[in-house]
């Protein structure tokens, strides 16, 4: 999925669910992120967020954030990326309940 940087917003529809792919980066203040339709995409869909902390207390305290590093950190090569997830209490009840099922 290429980054909604021009758009701000790009939907992906799909039969059961619609994913809204966000990138606040040229937001210059929060309440600009009510004018893209999120009220809609936190209540009916999944929203994948970049710069989230451009959209201030709007993000919803019901997350699951994803952050990505760059290598060479921890003896990885210099091209690889990193993931750290940090789940709420929600988030980490469903995340633990996948890996005991794989």
């Amino acid at each position: 999925m290429p980054s909604p940087t021009f758009t701000l917003v790009q939907v992906y529809e799909l039969p059961d669910l619609s994913i809204w792919h966000v990138d606040g980066y040229r937001l210059r203040q929060p309440d600009e992120a009510w004018e893209l339709g999120l009220e809609d995409a936190f209540r009916d869909g999944v929203s994948l967020i970049e710069w989230p902390e451009r959209l201030g207390s709007l993000v919803p305290d019901r997350r699951l954030e994803i952050t990505f590093e760059h290598g060479g950190s921890h003896g990885a090569a210099p091209e690889a990326r990193r993931a750290i997830i940090d789940a709420g209490p929600e988030w980490a009840a469903r995340l633990n309940a996948l890996a005991t099922e794989a």
